[in-house]
């Protein structure tokens, strides 16, 4: 099976499994997952969906991007999430860029990308150190995504990492 249908057939799957999810939410009289989960005795499991190198999706599929802004915008109180990666800023459009709230980005050259990414939250930028990265859930926050040293113990660590 090619890559596009195995996409096609996870988009059908999804588009099924989202209706039936509001299906059972407006039958319990609930508005999301959290209401729904703790009313039923057959809980709901949650989902997060990797899109590696979106904008290849986006750039050979052009008719799902408006699926994948629809399920962005609908799947967080539907318990499902997405992540998406991309190699710039400008591989996913602003109106699907909304509807993510969690966003992660390593060191970029062009540094005005990170205002994109950020949508204006803060004029600040990732310093070209492995590992580091700007993470915004609620606060846009400086992260160490790996150690960029290693260690013979945790403690080595702590002390590096207070070094440096």
């Amino acid at each position: 099976m090619d890559e596009k249908k195995k996409i096609e057939k996870f988009a059908k799957w999804l588009r099924e499994d989202m209706q039936r999810r509001k299906d059972l939410f407006r039958k319990k009289g609930v508005p999301d997952i959290r209401l729904y989960n703790a009313q039923s005795e057959q809980r709901l499991p949650y989902f997060k969906i990797v899109v590696d190198n979106f904008e290849t999706v986006r750039e050979d599929m052009q008719e799902l991007e408006e699926d994948f802004i629809q399920w962005a915008r609908e799947g967080n109180s539907l318990g499902i999430q997405f992540i998406l990666s991309v190699s710039r800023a400008n591989g996913i459009r602003p109106n699907l860029l909304s509807s993510c709230p969690i966003r992660l980005s390593h060191y970029m050259v062009d540094q005005s990308e990170f205002y994109t990414i950020f949508s204006g939250s803060g004029k600040r930028t990732v310093e070209a150190i492995a590992g580091r990265a700007l993470l915004k859930t609620a606060e846009l926050e400086t992260v160490q995504i790996f150690l960029p040293f290693k260690a013979d113990s945790v403690t080595e660590q702590i002390e590096k990492l207070r070094r440096d």
